[in-house]
């Protein structure tokens, strides 16, 4: 500063730079935001160099930037930093020559931050989908849940699709109960059990089939029956036992698809009809 002394207004000058991160609740409610945490900074760190400096010290400002970390943002962009600063400049006043914008004022616009008594801070707070009740400030989950209770009211749903298609396979039964046999008298078979077959890869199946377990039995055993399905999926099984004990004869299925190769795939067993009728 000596060495410069002939320069007008020289002064010192502190910038306060704040750590690219979310303030948290009590910051935000002393301070207001990041620019005023990093004025305050700044404010304090001038006071502490000036009681050094003593009487009759050279004057000094400071200025708060926040997470702004470039000086020229519009040239270098807003460059993020992971720690806190102050800077500590020498400045002077310097005529600039006159542009080319005739009347145009430029103002240059100061802010007195003041801060809040962290002790008089309300640390506990109601909100009731992000409306405070007992306190007038808004935390950042508030806006969140308001900002989730808004769309919800406006029925709008925000999903992720990778466009990627998920095989599926699945097969039904129906009715779910049958008897046992036939009975030659009535005009309906009892004994009939349609198949379903679902599936969104339908294109590479050459042929499918439904198998029929006893319910005991493992599917990796030789099934009861086993029902070739038509190219639409569909099948029909009649059951014809010499015999029935009751209560009932529970079984399981399973739907089994084959490609070109002999390459199978099949859901998992699932309850098939049983026999409630002696």
């Amino acid at each position: 500063m000596g060495e410069i002394r002939e320069r007008s207004n020289v002064r010192l000058r502190f910038v306060g730079y704040i750590a690219n991160e979310r303030l948290d609740r009590r910051t935000a409610a002393v301070y207001g935001d990041d620019i005023g945490w990093s004025t305050a900074r700044a404010r304090r760190t001038m006071a502490a160099v000036s009681e050094k400096m003593g009487p009759g010290g050279n004057p000094a400002e400071f200025e708060g930037r926040g997470y702004v970390q470039s000086a020229d943002p519009v040239t270098t962009g807003f460059t993020e930093s992971a720690v806190s600063r102050v800077e500590g400049q020498i400045v002077y006043d310097e005529l600039v020559p006159r542009n080319d914008y005739d009347g145009v004022d430029i103002v240059h616009m100061t802010r007195e931050v003041n801060t809040a008594n962290p002790f008089a801070l309300n640390l506990m707070r109601i909100s009731v989908d992000g409306k405070p009740v007992d306190d007038p400030n808004k935390s950042i989950p508030d806006v969140e849940r308001c900002t989730d209770v808004a769309l919800d009211h406006a029925r709008i749903e925000f999903k992720y699709d990778n466009l990627r298609a998920e095989p599926r396979l699945n097969v039904t039964a129906w009715p779910r109960s049958i008897r046992y046999q036939d009975i030659p008298e009535t005009e309906f078979a009892e004994n009939l059990v349609r198949f379903r077959l679902y599936t969104n890869y339908h294109s590479f199946i050459k042929r499918a089939e439904v198998r029929i377990f006893d319910d005991a039995t493992s599917v990796h055993d030789k099934p009861l029956a086993v029902i070739p399905m038509n190219g639409e999926g569909m099948a029909q099984w009649q059951a014809n036992f010499p015999s029935f004990s009751a209560p009932v004869r529970e079984l399981k299925y399973l739907a089994r698809v084959y490609d070109e190769n002999g390459n199978f795939d099949e859901t998992t067993p699932q309850p098939s009809p049983n026999f409630p009728f002696v």
